[in-house]
């Protein structure tokens, strides 16, 4: 059971970790856990869990502050450290000119400041690391690339289909999922699913929930939504609508599929629409609007998918505040778990704590 705790008003951005929360408030001061650590903060980042980097206020110098030592530093401003740790205190990161108009693809020491190995690659931003190996995209096409600048395969994306709507358009990745059983794993914002084989970069399995794409090589499924990559499994699961569905990536199939509505028409089946879905664990959370909502989303909720049962929901925006001030929960701010807490943040800006305790 989840029980509201608190509410901050005028949080323009959080990030969450371990029951701690760091955000930016409307007078750009950074906070943690309430207590304030700086001003003239812009643009907070986590990193790798040890890390947060922000940019001051007018964007001229980088400041990193690091969980274990609770202490500032600043680092150089031409730096844009990423989440992908290479060696120890060493991340992946973008190194711009001072014009930033170009960049280069550095591994960089945190610690020391200071850049610790320059690759051949310039100007390309990456998606996925591995094994001292990048994914790289752009509109055309998806590569994996060596941190030495080879070039090991390209997959062009024309090949994936236009829609019924739009024939001679071109596909465009939409997330890099994962990397399982030797294929590495996406999904398109034409609602397919590809697995592409990690040594050759040839296709290997083409699942879609796409109308346009039946009578296809496509194999059909119910249709795809927001997909995640579960590490414990190495599996892939969907959430769209109101269907549910595993991927396996080791058989290449659809080896799980059902309606939630269906399958617990009094619990979540009582909402008309379910937007934000996240994967948590054995849970997915969801924004919510009820049967008789018209005034926009107002509720929060978890979802067991094993069980196949909602386990909470909360009526986060009274219907009365929603009508008076058009307060509502929106989309691009999903119902996030850290510790024993959720977070959800409503689009006037007000971040809402819940804890969880336990029924005796």
């Amino acid at each position: 059971m989840y029980i509201k705790k608190s509410k901050i008003e005028h949080v323009i951005q959080f990030v969450v970790d371990d029951n701690n929360l760091y955000y930016r408030d409307a007078d750009h001061c950074f906070l943690v856990n309430n207590k304030k650590i700086m001003d003239n903060a812009d643009d907070i980042k986590l990193i790798n869990h040890s890390y947060i980097s922000f940019f001051n206020r007018d964007y001229t110098k980088t400041i990193i502050y690091n969980l274990n030592t609770l202490q500032l530093k600043k680092i150089s401003k031409n730096i844009s450290i990423t989440d992908n740790r290479f060696a120890e205190n060493e991340f992946l990161s973008y190194k711009f000119s001072d014009d930033y108009m170009s960049f280069q693809f550095v591994t960089y020491n945190i610690l020391e400041d200071k850049v610790c190995i320059e690759t051949n690659l310039f100007n390309t931003y990456f998606s996925f690391y591995f094994d001292k190996k990048i994914i790289s995209e752009d509109n055309n096409s998806i590569k994996l690339i060596t941190l030495s600048g080879s070039e090991l395969w390209q997959f062009p994306l024309s090949p994936l289909g236009g829609t019924e709507y739009e024939p001679g358009k071109t596909d465009k990745i939409d997330k890099i999922l994962g990397i399982a059983h030797g294929n590495i794993w996406f999904y398109t914002d034409f609602g397919r699913l590809v697995a592409l084989d990690l040594e050759t970069g040839d296709v290997v399995k083409k699942i879609s929930g796409n109308p346009s794409d039946k009578n296809s090589t496509y194999e059909m499924a119910l249709g795809l939504g927001d997909c995640f990559f579960r590490p414990s499994d190495k599996n892939i699961v969907s959430v769209s609508g109101f269907d549910f569905q595993i991927i396996d990536t080791e058989q290449l199939a659809v080896t799980e599929q059902y309606d939630f509505r269906e399958a617990d028409p009094m619990g979540i089946g009582t909402y008309r629409s379910v937007y934000s879905p996240m994967l948590q664990g054995d849970y997915f959370t969801f924004l919510g609007e009820k049967e008789e909502d018209y005034g926009g989303i107002r509720w929060a909720g978890i979802f067991d998918y094993k069980v196949r049962k909602l386990v909470w929901e909360y009526e986060v925006i009274s219907e009365e505040e929603c009508n008076e001030t058009r307060n509502q929960l929106v989309p691009p701010q999903p119902l996030y778990m850290s510790g024993n807490k959720l977070y959800i943040k409503d689009i006037k800006d007000n971040l809402y704590i819940f804890e969880r305790e336990d029924i005796q």
